[in-house]
């Protein structure tokens, strides 16, 4: 939730392949084989919804607002 968090989060994590990740991103820093690359990131807010939905119950997941988000995010 956020103003493009799916991008944002993507960058953060790193290309896939941990050989062709940049230095400073989670998977360019801690990863070391394609298939166990330390985290994940959906591709898009359609595709974490669903990803959500496997690995979470509901009664593990809450509704979150930030208090100063309209400040921070919103133009």
């Amino acid at each position: 939730k956020g103003t493009k968090v799916v991008q944002t989060s993507r960058t953060m994590v790193g290309h896939t392949n941990p050989v062709e990740a940049q230095a400073g991103t989670v998977r360019g820093d801690f990863s070391f084989h394609v298939s166990r690359n330390v985290v994940h990131a959906s591709d898009s807010p359609e595709g974490a919804q669903r990803e959500i939905q496997l690995w979470f119950q509901r009664t593990e997941l809450l509704n979150w607002d930030c208090c100063d988000q309209t400040m921070t995010c919103e133009v």
